[in-house]
């Protein structure tokens, strides 16, 4: 396999971060409203804003995969990693990940994954995420 780097992203990167968001949401079935326009949006406020760092994990100069991360007293929290529709099975998410994790050194990692998203879970306990809290929802579209 072709080396994985992480490069971050630019504002002009902000369209096809939306385009690859709508597909984490769709793959995860999350019950978001938001349009392309509202994720466009959202990706040029994170890329501008300095809450959250947001890269691409690239093989042979192309986009394979992205995440968004904030760095915080806590560690890091990942807020988004998705590998793209047509580079899945490949290995590029564990070792996209590891790249990553080069990058953050030995601080430790957290995220939220959907309850309902099996196959999200299962790759996140692969690399040895374990339980550690559960966020309850009171909310219509959840059901």
């Amino acid at each position: 396999m072709t080396e994985l780097v992480a490069r971050s992203a630019a504002l002009v990167d902000a369209p096809l971060l939306a385009v690859l968001n709508r597909h984490l949401i769709e793959d995860q079935h999350h019950h978001s409203t938001a349009t392309d326009a509202d994720l466009e949006a959202r990706m040029r406020r994170w890329i501008s804003g300095g809450q959250y760092a947001v890269a691409f994990i690239e093989r042979g100069g192309l986009p394979v995969a992205y995440a968004v991360w904030r760095d915080d007293e806590d560690g890091i929290y990942v807020r988004q990693f998705f590998v793209s529709r047509d580079h899945r099975r490949e290995g590029l998410g564990r070792a996209g990940f590891a790249v990553l994790r080069e990058r953050w050194g030995d601080k430790p990692v957290k995220l939220d994954a959907l309850v309902h998203n099996e196959r999200g879970l299962a790759f996140w306990r692969a690399l040895g995420f374990r339980d550690y809290s559960l966020i309850l929802s009171l909310d219509d579209r959840s059901r």
